[in-house]
């Protein structure tokens, strides 16, 4: 009974400790995450603001398209830009997570079978 009990306790151990691990890497995640969602929308309002003022300093209709034209391609190289971010971000969180459960895995194969894990 006492075996069971000790048994017991070590699992429940084993399972907050991976939770927390689990959590940490989702927590990480998601801080990078909305840390890049706000540098993106301080960028919009930035480029906005500049366009503006372009379009506004402009003297007809080739200078507000010349601006137009600018403003798509600066947006395109930026989005272009975030996406790379974002997948980086989430290719890490995946190499965490994938790791971690390698880890779990052979700690339970290696419970099971009576050897120790590598």
């Amino acid at each position: 009974m006492n075996q069971m009990l000790v048994m017991m306790n070590d699992l429940n151990r084993k399972t907050v400790d991976a939770a927390r691990q689990f959590s940490d890497i989702n927590l990480r995640t998601a801080d990078r995450l909305t840390q890049q969602q706000m540098d993106l929308l301080s960028e919009n309002l930035e480029r906005g603001m500049s366009v503006a003022k372009r379009l506004s300093d402009a003297n007809g209709y080739k200078d507000v398209l010349n601006v137009q034209t600018e403003m798509a391609q600066e947006l395109a190289e930026a989005t272009a830009a975030h996406t790379r971010q974002t997948f980086e971000v989430l290719t890490e969180a995946r190499n965490s997570v994938t790791e971690f459960l390698h880890k779990e895995v052979k700690e339970i194969v290696a419970k099971a079978t009576g050897h120790k894990a590598a």
